[in-house]
């Protein structure tokens, strides 16, 4: 200590215990605080406490862009870098590398209670990697009765036209519907009716002839065929 020493002491102004800079007194005896050597003065922002070297600083990796992250990665810098934070986001991403898998996603299954391929309805869940069967795209539930494996959109069905009412079938026409129309089945009718506008000629009608041996228009006894047409 003599008369013309210089003591140097740090100024930390944001109290982060770097000194963003230095200032120095001269006098014969050491002020409080005050050093013969002269502080690093090496805080960036001497007006912010975060900035200071050896921080740490973390940023979430999305890659694959659905604003969720796969991963964390940080920089030790006494600056924060653009982009940066100093808590480290969670990365929750499922998988980074598909843009459609993330938290929260929506996926979309149809429901076929009766096995005919057709949807009678539509669940969903939520779920960040997709369900085995789902997709993102809702199925159109389109089946008019999922517990009916014959009713289905472009189902055919079958109708036999029996125009005489005989009973039997002279045509048999057919519909697309998925729900049963009345009357109509699944199976298309025999049409065998020989002619569907004579109520008497149908299969198994039996006809009669007169049998005249001795040619007096009388006659001595009856006999029957079986046949469709007269």
């Amino acid at each position: 200590e003599f008369p013309g020493q210089t003591w140097y002491i740090g100024v930390d102004n944001d109290s982060d215990t770097y000194f963003g800079s230095v200032t120095s007194v001269t006098a014969c005896e050491q002020p409080v605080g005050y050093s013969l050597t002269a502080p690093t003065a090496d805080d960036c922002d001497d007006n912010d406490p975060n900035e200071f070297p050896g921080q740490t600083w973390y940023i979430g990796v999305d890659n694959d862009s659905d604003t969720f992250f796969g991963s964390v990665t940080s920089v030790t810098a006494c600056e924060q870098p653009v982009g940066y934070s100093l808590t480290a986001p969670t990365a929750d991403d499922c998988d980074d590398n598909d843009p459609n898998e993330f938290p929260g996603q929506t996926w979309y299954i149809g429901v076929d209670n009766d096995s005919d391929t057709y949807f009678g309805s539509v669940t969903s869940v939520t779920a960040c990697e997709q369900p085995v069967g789902y997709s993102l795209t809702a199925p159109t539930a389109d089946d008019c009765d999922d517990n009916d494996p014959n009713e289905f959109p472009g189902q055919t069905w079958y109708i036999g036209v029996d125009n005489d009412s005989d009973t039997y079938f002279g045509s048999v026409t057919s519909v697309t519907a998925c729900e049963q129309p009345v009357g109509y089945s699944l199976t298309a009718p025999t049409a065998d009716d020989c002619d569907d506008n004579d109520p008497n000629e149908f299969p198994g009608q039996t006809w009669y002839i007169g049998v005249d041996n001795d040619s007096d228009t009388y006659f001595g006894s009856v006999t029957s065929v079986t046949a469709c047409e007269q």
